[in-house]
């Protein structure tokens, strides 16, 4: 969506608004007492203005308004000096008064308002009494002044009331729909976890083609002194998905919630810390496009709900911010050994981690800088594991993908074995030459030497372009002897002794994670 298209949809409303106002003259109706129940309501109508006094403090005054073709109307109730005022608004249904809003900023001296209340056909009570809060406290001084403003409801309009699941606005995809973050408070709502929030309930009903997953995305704009909350929730009413992430005045976006079974979805928009706008809509559109399994699949942010990896590379976006990505690799051969890679989208430094079948975390990877090739490239694992992907200082990318790719290595005794970085956990050399790799930065690796009897050895060691590797010997009991430095691509060979037992440390200096160090060992005669 366009930011031109927004303006052209607010200027829509407000001339509709307009056009209502000026297509039905206002006029002034006072306040009738005793009107303090249903039954003695003064009588009221769209667009005009009632003046009544708040003069008791168990003062209710209660208006009858006859609606005769479905409009959504614009309440306000003027501020009243030193006096916290609430709205309460009934929809009769025979005999029956059905409280379907209450609207209470839950502040003295402050106006009251909801911008956007759908009414059908019938009769409706509007109530001005004392809000929740404060002491109640009469004015006889001062009047409020209700008003009562009515447009028609637009064909992609959000439609109050529709706080719940239950009462949810029907919607589809690729059409843009609007809403307000209006009222600030949602009385009726008792939820333990978010009581008083206001919340506006959509759904799309979901039918998948053979039932092959979905993916969707949903952009909400962002609305001044409001900070939006979006989620997508299941027809058990479980959470999919949801971003808060850009702060006050910003939309949100969710990029690629995956959609996995046919059925009915819920879109929820809120605002946190009760922020409200009765002035400026929001707009929200949901997206579908197809899925394929080189693609993430959200939700993923834990190893419970990982993605598979299943040709060995994937495609994802680190988005929202502080968003977490999980995948699954399921081993196919009795290969132990994989290189582990991650191109990250422009402006974006990603860390690896990676844990075992049991959630046991093994490696830790963060070497590269912001666009540089994270490689973790001799991953030593038995069984299947996972890998958990995640960006530095909350950045995140919604709109550039980052490529994962595993690949089995063939394992040798030649094999260096991670993590080798102690001489607790140093590799056992069982043949007459090492492969290994500089797999992090400043990286140390341990090799085992043993023998019969004291022999001499010849080393030969064969670097890597670009890197700086420091080699040394030492005696059994880890005491270094001798150290050479091997500075890219040459080859360097030296002889020492070895007292049946040694080890041999390679210490990164300059690294290149991408190919591995020779180390070709003989022994003189």
């Amino acid at each position: 969506m366009k930011a031109h298209r927004y303006r052209e949809i607010i200027i829509v409303y407000v001339s509709l608004i307009l056009l209502g106002a000026a297509s039905c003259k206002d006029s002034s109706i006072a306040e009738q007492e005793p009107n303090n129940s249903f039954t003695s309501a003064t009588e009221a109508r769209l667009h005009a203005k009632i003046k009544g006094y708040i003069d008791k403090s168990d003062d209710q005054d209660f208006y009858r308004l006859e609606i005769v073709e479905p409009v959504v109307l614009d309440i306000t109730l003027s501020a009243v000096k030193g006096v916290n005022h609430a709205l309460k608004i009934y929809h009769a249904m025979g005999d029956t008064q059905l409280l379907i809003k209450v609207v209470d900023d839950l502040r003295k001296s402050s106006p009251e308002r909801i911008c956007n209340l759908f009414c059908q056909r019938g009769i409706y009570f509007i109530a001005v009494l004392h809000g929740s809060k404060d002491i109640p406290r009469a004015n006889r001084e001062n009047p409020y002044t209700l008003s009562l403003l009515g447009r028609e409801p637009g064909d992609n309009e959000e439609l109050e009331v529709n706080d719940s699941a239950e009462m949810a606005r029907p919607i589809d995809f690729d059409t843009v729909y609007v809403g307000y973050f209006s009222p600030s408070y949602n009385q009726l709502n008792e939820n333990r976890e978010s009581p008083l929030r206001e919340e506006d309930w959509y759904y799309i009903d979901i039918s998948l083609d053979e039932e092959k997953p979905l993916l969707i995305d949903a952009e909400l704009t962002g609305v001044p002194e409001v900070n939006a909350m979006i989620y997508v929730i299941d027809s058990e009413l479980r959470e999919i998905s949801q971003s808060d992430t850009r702060g006050v005045g910003s939309g949100e976006f969710l990029k690629g919630v995956g959609i996995t079974k046919s059925g009915r979805y819920y879109v929820m928009v809120t605002s946190r810390n009760f922020g409200s706008n009765s002035d400026i809509p929001y707009n929200l559109q949901i997206l579908k496009r197809e899925y394929d399994y080189s693609m993430e699949m959200e939700p993923n942010n834990t190893s419970e709900n990982a993605n598979d990896i299943v040709d060995g590379r994937i495609y994802g976006t680190i988005s929202p911010e502080g968003d977490v990505d999980y995948f699954l690799y399921r081993i196919s051969e009795q290969a132990s050994l994989y290189r582990i890679a991650v191109e990250p989208p422009p402006e974006l430094n990603i860390r690896v981690r990676v844990y075992n079948a049991m959630n046991k975390k093994l490696y830790e990877i963060d070497n590269s800088k912001n666009d540089e090739v994270e490689i973790l490239p001799n991953a030593f694992i038995e069984g299947d594991f996972f890998i958990e992907l995640s960006s530095d200082h909350r950045r995140y990318d919604q709109e550039h993908p980052y490529s994962l790719s595993v690949a089995s290595i063939p394992y040798t005794e030649d094999s260096e074995i991670e993590v080798n970085d102690t001489i607790e956990r140093a590799t056992k050399i069982k043949g007459d030459a090492i492969v290994g790799y500089t797999s992090r930065r400043n990286d140390v690796d341990y090799f085992y030497l043993e023998y019969p009897a004291r022999v001499r050895c010849n080393f030969t060691v064969k670097g890597i372009k670009n890197s700086k590797l420091k080699i040394s010997v030492t005696d059994p009991l880890g005491y270094i002897i001798k150290t050479v430095t091997v500075a890219g691509n040459q080859r360097k060979s030296f002889t020492e002794m070895i007292d049946q037992k040694g080890f041999l440390i390679v210490e990164s200096e300059a690294e290149n994670y991408d190919e591995p160090y020779i180390i070709n060992i003989r022994e003189i005669p």
